[in-house]
């Protein structure tokens, strides 16, 4: 698992290069200079729902079109059902 994690962030880093080079038309709140994927996470909820998640920071917690963008493009890469979450 250890080394599926360091994918997903490594993948998540690369969308979020090509996200920087190109701002996709983005117009929420993110801090596109030091934009980056702080975590990969395999999450285990109360109910035994185990899912995964990438953390990434720079950007408004509240970035809903951007977080659906980074999540189809990891679906593109393969990464079916990933939780994205922004904070600062």
């Amino acid at each position: 698992m250890k080394h599926d994690l360091v994918k997903l962030k490594a993948d998540t880093n690369e969308v979020l290069k090509e996200a920087k080079a190109r701002k996709w038309n983005i117009n929420e709140a993110i801090n596109w200079a030091d934009l980056r994927c702080t975590q990969a996470a395999q999450v285990v909820t109360n109910e035994g729902d185990e899912y995964l998640e990438v953390q990434i920071e720079e950007a408004a917690p509240d970035c809903e079109h951007f977080k659906v963008f980074i999540g189809a493009r990891l679906l593109e890469k393969g990464w079916a059902g990933i939780q994205v979450v922004t904070e600062w």
